[in-house]
């Protein structure tokens, strides 16, 4: 079971801004206070290069099957912070 706390951080990445506005919202209504919200690759790969995330929601048509794929490396248990993030 996903359990928060006061400093866990969500990464909401999708290309619409009200889909991510309204996914931020939600998982703020479920005490995630720490949301950030991207809405292209490039800043989402920023985002991620720049802090850790125990929850990320990137919406798979916002990227091409090579940037998924990085995104999915990123989670790698190899010493960067993400690799404990779950995915799917």
């Amino acid at each position: 079971m996903f359990k928060t706390t006061a400093d866990t951080r969500a990464l909401v990445a999708d290309p619409s801004v009200h889909m991510a506005e309204l996914v931020a919202g939600m998982l703020r209504t479920l005490k995630i206070r720490l949301v950030d919200v991207t809405h292209n690759p490039s800043d989402t790969q920023r985002a991620l290069a720049s802090r850790s995330y125990r929850l990320m929601l990137v919406d798979a048509e916002m990227c091409s099957d090579q940037e998924f794929r990085q995104l999915r490396e990123l989670r790698r248990p190899n010493g960067i912070p993400t690799g404990t993030c779950p995915s799917s």
